[in-house]
């Protein structure tokens, strides 16, 4: 009688048993990776408008900072387009499934999606408007 080489049911079972346990383990790790790359991404998002922005004071306001209305300026997204390659004269599109606020020139561009996605206080310091409107 021959013997047929292969695996047995059992050991097919096991096999897909210990993959399937291993999976469970590695999926947690593999989307917060994820997340985190497109929450950095946001940021990154964040950090282009706000310098778009930032130019875009530079170039219009000269020294107006408040409108007619008495209040502050808040630039559109066709005004600071032209000033960002990255952006590519398209607005921007929150990696999170967020939507991205302009804000008045006083304020950096914020995410719907919360403080997870936006750039602490410490990594905005250097980008305020302050410097730009004095």
């Amino acid at each position: 009688m021959k013997k047929i080489k292969g695996f047995t049911l059992v050991e097919a079972l096991v096999v897909i048993g210990i993959l399937a346990l291993i999976g469970t383990f590695a999926a947690p790790a593999i989307f917060a990776n994820r997340r985190g790359e497109q929450a950095k991404t946001c940021m990154s998002n964040l950090r282009e408008i706000d310098n778009a922005k930032s130019i875009w004071c530079v170039d219009h306001l000269n020294n107006r900072t408040i409108s007619s209305q008495g209040e502050a300026v808040t630039p559109t997204w066709k005004d600071i387009l032209p000033y960002s390659q990255k952006l590519a004269g398209k607005e921007p599109v929150c990696p999170l499934g967020g939507q991205y606020s302009l804000n008045d020139i006083y304020t950096s561009p914020t995410c719907s999606i919360g403080t997870t996605a936006r750039p602490s206080t410490a990594e905005w310091a250097t980008t305020g408007y302050d410097h730009v409107l004095k």
